[in-house]
């Protein structure tokens, strides 16, 4: 789902009509009082995933190992 369509909620009615057509169980769950208060209090941002692989992690070993030579 594009970032624009969260830059479209400006007021309650839009929140809830947004969660109730894409995110209806989540409405549910929490009840529309609590999604109004977290939605509007926390800041938007974009999700980020991180992968680190086990070669960095032996890269990491050397460098502690070339402290003692």
């Amino acid at each position: 789902m594009p970032f624009a369509n969260f830059e479209m909620i400006r007021n309650e009615n839009d929140l809830l009509r947004f969660f109730d057509e894409y995110f209806a169980d989540a409405v549910a769950l929490m009840g529309k009082d609590l999604l109004i208060k977290e939605y509007f209090k926390n800041p938007k941002g974009s999700l980020v995933m991180i992968r680190v692989s086990v070669q960095l992690e032996s890269f990491t070993s050397r460098q502690g190992q070339s402290i003692y030579y």
